[in-house]
């Protein structure tokens, strides 16, 4: 089946292609017309993945039928709503909604604290950052429970950085790349090394100071550690 290499390869393209204008790497000379036809052809492979995806719902929606366990529920429901993640944003609020009123029923706080979070990743995802800030400055002030720390900080690393793409003056640029350094470095603390999550968060890092070989290599190796763990995204 198609794997998420096609998105991962996307982001190695986007964040490589207005480093390609910096005179470092431009005197290097390289030729990544190679790189372009293999972004070509993942991007005509959208219908497989979209199909692939289909697939893979109709799955978990199948398997959901036959639960009557709430905590499975929940948790199917998180699976579907991560599947939906950056492809229907109405169907991944959808199944998110679903699991906070489980969590309610349950009157599970981890599980609620959980689907906050990542309706806060997806309001971000969806451009909706005051939504966003909304839920995970409520959460600040409340007690993340240690196995959601990743996450929330994750969430915060993304907000900061959409803001400060958007910023439109300098006091918020610079509060919000002050922000996106903090969670940077909390997470680079927690994240294994040599994961897809440490290449890019290290890569981010690299960009941030300049570092453009460093920055070059980190890139090289997201698409190797994306390929190696395509067969494993297609089974989880």
């Amino acid at each position: 089946g198609y794997s998420m290499t096609g998105k991962y390869l996307v982001i190695f393209i986007l964040i490589l292609a207005p480093m390609m204008q910096i005179p470092a790497f431009a005197s290097k000379g390289k030729d990544y017309s190679e790189e372009l036809e293999r972004l070509d052809e993942i991007l005509s492979k959208k219908e497989i993945y979209v199909q692939y995806l289909k697939d893979r719902i109709n799955i978990l929606k199948s398997v959901l039928d036959e639960q009557d366990d709430l905590s499975q529920i929940y948790g199917i429901n998180m699976r579907i709503a991560g599947e939906f993640r950056s492809y229907s944003l109405d169907s991944t609020m959808a199944y998110l909604g679903k699991c906070r009123s489980i969590a309610l029923q349950l009157d599970d706080s981890v599980k609620l604290t959980e689907t906050d979070i990542a309706t806060a990743e997806e309001y971000t995802l969806g451009g909706y950052h005051l939504e966003a800030q909304a839920i995970l400055y409520r959460l600040e002030s409340e007690n993340i429970p240690q196995s959601l720390r990743y996450q929330y900080f994750k969430a915060r690393h993304n907000l900061a950085g959409e803001l400060l793409a958007y910023a439109n003056d300098n006091r918020i640029f610079r509060e919000q790349d002050s922000l996106r350094t903090v969670f940077r470095n909390a997470l680079l603390a927690m994240a294994e090394p040599g994961t897809f999550d440490w290449y890019m968060l290290k890569m981010e890092e690299a960009v941030q100071y300049g570092r453009v070989q460093e920055a070059k290599e980190c890139a090289g190796k997201l698409v190797d550690v994306s390929e190696e763990g395509s067969h494993e995204y297609a089974i989880a």
